[in-house]
């Protein structure tokens, strides 16, 4: 003998399908979760990776510097190079005797490219609702720019306050700019940033801003590029 359903087949239809959506939603949160997290992952072992053929280079250099001054007969020049390399290689210091600024580009960019694969994916889970998983990322955000900062202190983490006699460009989520200064303030969008430099954009003035280590270039529609500014990072 069959057994017959207490419930009419109409309610049983409705209580499968909707079982059904709420597995599969449940498959994409955790789906999508895990590409993110990977995503977040595989930046930073790009970042790793970068972090560590950079400071390979710098002691390149130190190795070179320390066979010329063997060549030059310097022993004094021979063991502040020697001194300052162990420090470099140890504890992480900034060189002072050979050029360090390609250095601390370098990393400042590593750092910045894996800063933003954070941030896409603390957005993209703040979007999709799945708020866990931003916090998640939040965290793992924080601890790796302590990391930087503790292992590579010439890193310019995320390069978002820029400052001037006068005034300071700064940004909160590296897309839009604020220029404040006494008399007013001005809005930029960011349009790119490589080793050196990076890019600003003012749409209703059609003015170019480009951030350097030491100088604002400022570029207008009918002039030429000029420095405005003399300043530095501070953040």
């Amino acid at each position: 003998m069959l057994y017959a359903s207490p419930f009419p087949s109409r309610y049983v239809t409705v209580f499968c399908t909707w079982t059904i959506l709420f597995i599969q939603v449940i498959c994409v949160y955790l789906v999508s979760g895990e590409k993110l997290q990977k995503a977040v992952a595989r930046a930073e072992q790009v970042f790793n990776t970068n972090a560590d053929k950079i400071v390979a280079s710098v002691l390149v250099c130190y190795d070179a510097a320390i066979e010329m001054a063997k060549k030059n007969g310097s022993f004094d020049v021979l063991n502040k190079l020697t001194n300052e390399r162990t420090e470099f290689e140890t504890n992480h210091k900034l060189p002072k005797l050979i050029p360090e600024l390609k250095y601390r580009q370098s990393l400042s960019l590593a750092c910045d490219r894996c800063l933003k694969s954070f941030d896409d994916a603390i957005s993209s889970a703040t979007k999709n609702k799945q708020l866990a998983i931003a916090e998640s990322m939040q965290n793992k955000k924080e601890a790796f720019v302590a990391h930087v900062a503790r292992t590579y202190p010439g890193a310019r983490i995320y390069r978002k306050t820029w400052k001037h006699p006068i005034g300071k460009f700064s940004t909160t989520d590296g897309v839009v700019w604020i220029e404040k200064k006494p008399t007013n303030t001005f809005s930029f969008i960011e349009t790119g940033r490589d080793l050196d430099c990076v890019y600003l954009y003012d749409q209703s003035r059609s003015i170019s801003i480009v951030l350097s280590e030491t100088c604002c270039t400022i570029k207008t529609p009918k002039g030429k590029p000029k420095v405005t500014y003399f300043g530095s990072w501070t953040e």
